[in-house]
């Protein structure tokens, strides 16, 4: 963690779907906030009380409009959202508009004058309304925050560019770019995309999603349901994340049905979210395998725990022009950052096995090559398991620690005048 000091400066930081580690879901701007306030930077986040994850209200709101909090000395906003949705269905758009609107209506006068705002997208809307935001007070200067280059996406999994709602977050998409005193990136190369559109490369800086150790409140034994799966006798595989299209976990499934015909040690644990999932567990009852299990997020604070009771690791992308801008896997940190052997079915650059050379690559449609790559893992000695693994670790300590990753970012945050 880095030395503690004074400091007088005051960020704002603004992302729908931003969480705390006893939440389930992506802790980013937590990490960066708690190393920030250590630097004695002030720090106030604002984000939708609705959980998008689990779908869930994180605290009623039934009777007041925002819940405030002061958790690991970060002021946390939480904004109500009466919009709920389900699925990637048109109550997910209007429950964006609605928190744009909020953050954009939001009584702001009693806080603390902010020295920088970051607007992180997606969705754009939100970027957009903290933007508005900083136009509201004298010499604030606002940073958009890219996590994900948004409608590009959305694009290249199939949406019409003439689409509306498309041709609207394009225009937005122009209009911050053009307008933000600097935008900072997490997808590797995403600058060429950047400035493909707008002539701003003084402007950009890459500031990857790092890696903090979470303080485990509360074991995952308490799970009774996935403490009963990892207490099997069996070799367990696990993938955590969304299941979303950009996955193609059906090669997988493909993957341990290869696998049974030749081993009955072995156990998949889904972890996770997502539209695919009613197809994956259609695909499972199909083939009638037994030794597939589904499991709800938990916790980030607890991934940990659970990672490390695995045998091995599993990740996977679409192969897709979608990564030629880079990547943003978070999972991936939390997979190496346990010392468990990695199977990772990309094909894109900057793929931490393929950077690191820690972990097996395969090809994501190719089933028999998954199959045989997770064998090799689960056939390994103890001793190259633990090599593999500890590798891994310190290539993510190296490059990807919360601290070096904050260093980065106060560095850029001097910069700005």
């Amino acid at each position: 963690m880095i030395k503690e000091k004074e400091n007088n400066k005051c960020i704002w930081i603004f992302n729908q779907n931003t969480l705390i580690p006893s939440q389930p879901g992506i802790s980013r701007h937590f990490d960066i906030a708690k190393e920030l306030t250590c630097q004695g930077y002030k720090v106030f986040i604002f984000s939708s009380n609705y959980n998008h994850y689990t779908k869930e209200d994180i605290f009623d709101l039934s009777d007041k409009s925002y819940h405030f909090e002061i958790f690991e000395r970060i002021n946390y906003y939480w904004i109500k959202n009466n919009i709920k949705y389900t699925s990637n269905s048109v109550k997910r758009f209007l429950n964006w508009l609605e928190f744009a609107y909020r953050v954009n209506s939001f009584e702001y006068k009693s806080l603390d004058k902010p020295d920088i705002i970051i607007g992180s997208s997606p969705p754009l809307f939100t970027a957009l309304a903290s933007y508005f935001v900083s136009k509201k007070f004298m010499s604030t200067k606002f940073v958009l925050e890219i996590r994900d280059l948004y409608p590009e996406t959305m694009i290249l999994l199939g949406w019409s560019k003439c689409n509306p709602f498309i041709l609207l977050q394009k225009f937005i998409e122009k209009y911050l770019y053009s307008n933000s005193d600097y935008i900072i990136y997490l997808p590797t190369y995403a600058d060429k995309y950047i400035s493909s559109i707008v002539d701003k490369k003084d402007k950009l800086t890459w500031i990857p999603s790092g890696y903090g150790v979470l303080e485990n409140t509360q074991s995952i034994r308490k799970n009774k349901e996935l403490w009963s799966l990892l207490s099997k006798p069996k070799k367990k595989i696990a993938y955590i994340g969304s299941f979303g299209n950009v996955y193609p976990l059906e090669y997988l499934i493909n993957a341990i049905e290869i696998l049974n015909k030749n081993r009955n040690d072995i156990i998949l644990i889904f972890l996770g979210y997502g539209h695919k999932e009613d197809f994956l567990k259609g695909l499972v009852k199909e083939k009638n395998l037994k030794n597939i299990y589904f499991q709800s997020p938990i916790p980030k604070n607890q991934i940990q725990e659970f990672l490390q009771e695995c045998d091995v690791l599993f990740n996977t992308a679409n192969d897709s022009p979608l990564y030629q801008y880079g990547t943003n896997t978070t999972k991936m940190r939390d997979y190496f950052y346990s010392g468990v052997p990695v199977v990772s079915a990309t094909t894109f650059k900057d793929d931490l096995v393929r950077l690191s050379g820690f972990g097996y690559n395969a090809h994501p449609y190719d089933a028999q090559e998954i199959a045989n790559k997770i064998n090799i893992a689960l056939n390994i000695s103890n001793q190259e398991k633990a090599a593999i693994g500890l590798g891994a670790k310190q290539y993510l300590i190296d490059h990807y620690s919360i601290e070096l990753v904050c260093k980065k970012l106060i560095h850029f945050f001097e910069k700005i005048k």
